[in-house]
C-alpha cells in the first residue's frame, strides 16, 4: 500500500510539472490540455504503478522544469541549473535509458542559462558523475562482473519491436495514441526541438537494442501530452473570434478529458490482485495456525512481488528475496509458492545449481492451495486492453510445502 500511495503522490506532482514546463515553454492553454490529459487518459494509468520507469520520468521532469525556470532566477540560476544536473544524474542513474534525454536537457540549459557555456559544464558533472556512483560502487565491493551481467541480460532478453510496442499503446489507448501522432507530425513541421528532443533520441535507442515493453513508454508519455496541449492551443488560436476560441478551447478539452475520466475509472475501479492478497494471507495463516512452529522454523521461497510482504510487514525471518537467491536453506520446512516468475527463473537458470534446486524443492513438495484470477475480461474490448498488463505478480500461484 506504501508503494502505491507514494507512486500516486509522485503522479499528482508530474501532473504539475508538465503545467508548469508547459506554460513556460509555451502557453497557459497547453499547460491546462497536457496536464489533463496526463491526468485522466488511460494510457497514463501506467504512472501511477510501481515501477522504476515512473520514478525515472519524476527526475526527469524536474530536471526539465529547473531548466526552463533557471532563466528567471536572478543571482541563483546557476544553482537551478546545477541541481537539475543532479536530477538528471539520478534518472540515469535510476534507468539507465534516460541518458537520451541529455541532448534536450542540455539544449535547456544553454538556451535558459544565458547561453553560457560555464552554466552548460557545471550541469553536466553531476549528470555524468551520479550514474558512475553504479559500477564504482560495485567495483569496490568486488561485484563490477555480476553488475556487468546483469546489465547485459536486461538487453538480451526476448525482443520486443518498437513496432509491436506501438500497437500495445494503440490498443490501450487509441485516442490518446492518435492524437499523439497528430501531435508529432505537427511538431516535426514546426521544427520544435523541444518535443522533437524529447521523443526522438529514447525510441531510437529502443528500437536499436529492440528491447520495448509497456513501462518503457513512462518517460516520453508526458511529451505526448505536452504536444497535443500546444496542437489544440496553435489550432484554437487559429479561430480569430475570442468568443468563439474560448468555447472550441473548453469544448475540445473538456470533451477528450471527460473521456478519459470514465475510460480510466473503469480501469481502476478493476481489481485484479486480489488473488494475490489471499493468496499472501493464506501462506501466513497457514505458517501461524496450521504447522504449529515457531515462524522462524520455515522458509518461505517466492518471487519479489511476495517477499517483501512476508520479509517487511510479517516480518518473517527466512525469507528468499526472488527465485534466484542463492543462500543456503537453513529449515527443514519450506514454502514454495511456484508462479510464473518460478517457470521463468528456472528457465533462465536452466542447467545451474540453483535452477536444480529449485526443480528438486518443487518436486519434492506438494500443493496444498491454488490461487489465480478467475475474473474473466474481453481484452479486444477498449478500454479492458491494458489490464493484461495490469496482472504484475507472476500470474497464478501454486503454494507447495515438504
Amino acid at each position: 500500500m506504501i508503494p502505491r500511495i507514494i507512486m500516486g503522490v509522485l503522479s499528482v506532482i508530474d501532473t504539475f510539472f508538465i503545467y508548469k514546463i508547459t506554460i513556460r515553454r509555451y502557453n497557459h492553454i497547453a499547460g491546462l490540455s497536457a496536464s489533463l490529459f496526463f491526468a485522466v487518459m488511460p494510457l497514463t494509468w501506467m504512472i501511477r504503478r510501481v515501477f522504476l520507469d515512473n520514478i525515472e520520468t519524476t527526475f526527469l521532469l524536474s530536471s526539465v522544469l529547473l531548466c526552463v525556470y533557471a532563466k528567471d532566477q536572478k543571482g541563483t540560476t546557476s544553482i537551478f541549473i546545477f541541481i537539475s544536473g543532479i536530477l538528471l544524474g539520478l534518472s540515469i542513474f535510476t534507468k539507465v535509458p534516460s541518458f537520451t534525454f541529455i541532448p534536450l536537457v542540455g539544449l535547456c540549459v544553454y538556451l535558459f542559462g544565458n547561453k553560457n557555456i560555464k552554466n552548460l559544464l557545471l550541469w553536466f558533472v553531476p549528470v555524468i558523475a551520479i550514474p558512475f556512483l553504479w559500477p564504482i560502487s560495485a567495483a569496490f565491493r568486488g561485484h563490477f562482473s555480476i553488475w556487468l551481467n546483469n546489465i547485459i541480460s536486461q538487453t538480451s532478453g526476448r525482443e520486443r519491436s518498437i513496432l509491436d510496442a506501438i500497437m500495445v499503446v494503440f490498443r490501450s489507448d487509441p485516442l490518446l495514441s492518435i492524437l499523439s501522432l497528430i501531435a508529432i507530425v505537427f511538431a516535426i513541421i514546426k521544427r520544435d526541438y523541444f518535443i522533437l528532443l524529447w521523443i526522438l533520441p529514447y525510441t531510437i535507442l529502443l528500437t536499436l537494442i529492440n528491447q520495448m515493453t509497456f513501462s518503457y513508454w513512462s518517460p516520453i508519455i508526458p511529451v505526448f501530452c505536452i504536444a497535443i496541449g500546444v496542437f489544440i492551443s496553435e489550432m484554437c488560436l487559429k479561430i480569430k473570434k475570442i468568443n468563439m476560441r474560448k468555447l472550441a478551447q473548453i469544448s475540445v478539452i473538456g470533451s477528450i478529458g471527460l473521456f478519459g475520466l470514465v475510460s480510466t475509472s473503469l480501469l481502476i475501479n478493476t481489481n485484479v490482485s486480489y488473488y494475490q492478497i489471499q493468496a499472501a494471507s493464506f501462506v501466513m495463516k497457514y505458517i501461524n495456525e496450521d504447522m504449529k512452529i515457531p515462524s522462524n522454523n520455515v522458509t518461505v521461497i517466492s518471487g519479489s512481488s511476495y517477499s517483501w510482504l512476508f520479509k517487511h510487514v510479517y516480518g518473517l525471518e527466512n525469507v528468499f528475496y526472488n527465485f534466484y537467491d542463492p543462500r543456503p536453506l537453513i529449515t527443514n520446512k519450506v514454502i514454495l509458492m511456484a508462479d510464473n516468475y518460478y517457470k521463468n527463473s528456472v528457465r533462465n537458470l536452466k542447467g545451474n545449481e540453483e535452477a536444480q534446486r529449485l526443480e528438486q524443492l518443487y518436486n519434492s513438495t506438494k500443493s496444498i492451495a491454488k490461487f489465480g484470477n478467475n475474473t474473466e475480461f474481453d481484452y479486444d474490448k477498449y478500454p479492458n486492453y491494458s489490464l493484461r498488463y495490469a496482472n504484475r505478480g507472476g500470474g497464478s500461484v501454486d503454494i507447495r510445502i515438504n
